[in-house]
Parts: structure tokens; C-alpha cells; sequence
């Protein structure tokens, strides 16, 4: 299945503005000036992917493709969107338990996409199509090929745990209420299961209103 720049939904695409956005609080409060600062410094050596993004001190760790706003992005879409058009991708995103390297590279290069919309310190659409996009998708396929041959421990390990993020908040599964049912079919076997009819209906527990039987007082 393709993943690919040509496989891109709009709602996806939508999806990963407001939520980038929201994640690195741009524009926020920032002024203009700021706006631009930070989305070239986010844009520069990709750091918007890596794990520990400090924007005020201007610092990331290391990790790549392990932001959690790959994780939001995915289960944002993916699992709480629930789209209709992707129901068998997600039923082999849930079947293989991890992400696979091209949906990783489109989740990515959304991110970028929608920071560089802020670059000018404004944030001018820019639309979704191959030329705009096609350039920063080849090179985060070829950064995560690297890794795939480099350190294939690190991208089976970065394929599970986006899997994880992705359904760490989904909708709690509740099990259902398990119970004795041997003992249930005794009971109904035995006749005990249900209510004696006589019982709270002894006719020396049922007084009259002045104290005489039923019979006399309606006489």
C-alpha cells in the first residue's frame, strides 16, 4: 500500500497544521519576529522530529522521528478520526503493530510542511502539492532508510513505539464482568433462582388497621 506524497488526504494534511500549530504554540503569543525564528530554527537541521525540543533555549536531543507530535498526528487521525477511506490501513497498522517507514516519512514531512507555512512569521497556506512537498519527502525517506540500514534495532524499536504512541490514548477497552457460571446454572437447576412467593407474605405478619384479621374488619 502506498503511503506516499500522492496518498495524502486533505483531512490528514488539516490535521497536522492545527495540531502543529498547537504544539509548538505558533503563533501563540509570539510576535512575528519570533514566529519566524522559530519555525526556521524547527526547520533547520529538522529538529521539529527529534525528542526534547526546548524552543526557548533552542535545543533537542539527538533522537530522531521520536517527537510525540508524530504520535498525536497519528492517533489524532488514525484513531480518533476514525476515517472511513482508511479503515484497511488501519486494520494493517493494527495487525503489524508498527509504523511503517513511508507513513512515518508522509507524517513527517506534514509537520515541516505546515512549520514552513509560519516561516515568514505569517502564516501563508501553501498548497498541498508535489513540487511543494516531493523534496522534503525524499529526504526524510533517505534519513530514514539511513537509520533502517545504520541501526536496524533503533528502527524496529522507532516502528513499535509510534505504533504505541499512536494507540496509548484510544478508547479504553472495559472487559466485560466475568462470573461463576457453573454456580448460576445450579441455581436455576435447583429452583433456588427464583423468588418464593410466599416469602414476607405470612398471613400472622399481615395486620389489619385495628388490629383485627382481614375477614372481621370488612365485615
Amino acid at each position: 500500500m502506498n503511503y506516499g506524497i500522492a496518498a495524502v488526504h486533505l483531512d490528514f494534511a488539516k490535521e497536522a497544521c492545527i495540531r502543529t500549530a498547537r504544539y509548538f504554540r505558533i503563533p501563540g503569543t509570539h510576535s512575528p519576529e519570533q514566529v519566524s525564528s522559530i519555525s526556521t530554527w524547527l526547520l533547520k537541521g529538522y529538529q521539529y522530529h527529534h525528542s526534547e525540543v526546548d524552543l526557548e533555549a533552542r535545543t533537542a536531543s539527538n533522537v530522531p522521528f521520536k517527537s510525540p507530535l508524530l504520535g498525536l498526528l497519528l492517533r489524532g487521525y488514525f484513531i480518533e478520526g476514525g476515517p472511513k477511506q482508511d479503515e484497511i490501513l488501519i486494520e494493517s497498522l493494527k495487525r503489524e503493530k508498527c509504523i511503517p517507514l513511508p507513513l512515518i516519512a508522509m507524517t513527517a514531512t506534514l509537520i515541516g510542511h505546515s512549520i514552513l507555512q509560519y516561516s515568514s512569521g505569517y502564516k501563508i497556506e501553501n498548497d498541498l502539492l508535489a513540487g511543494n512537498l516531493a523534496g522534503h519527502y525524499r529526504w526524510i525517506t533517505l534519513s530514514l532508510s539511513q537509520l533502517e540500514e545504520m541501526t536496524p534495532a533503533y528502527f524496529d524499536h522507532l516502528q513499535r513505539f509510534l505504533y504505541s504512541e499512536m494507540m496509548s490514548s484510544g478508547p479504553e477497552v472495559i472487559p466485560p464482568q466475568v462470573y461463576d457460571y457453573d454456580a448460576l446454572t445450579k441455581l436455576v437447576s435447583n429452583g433456588t433462582a427464583q423468588p418464593d412467593p410466599a416469602a414476607g407474605n405470612d398471613e400472622d405478619d399481615v395486620p389489619d388497621g385495628d388490629g383485627q384479621d382481614l375477614a372481621t374488619a370488612s365485615q
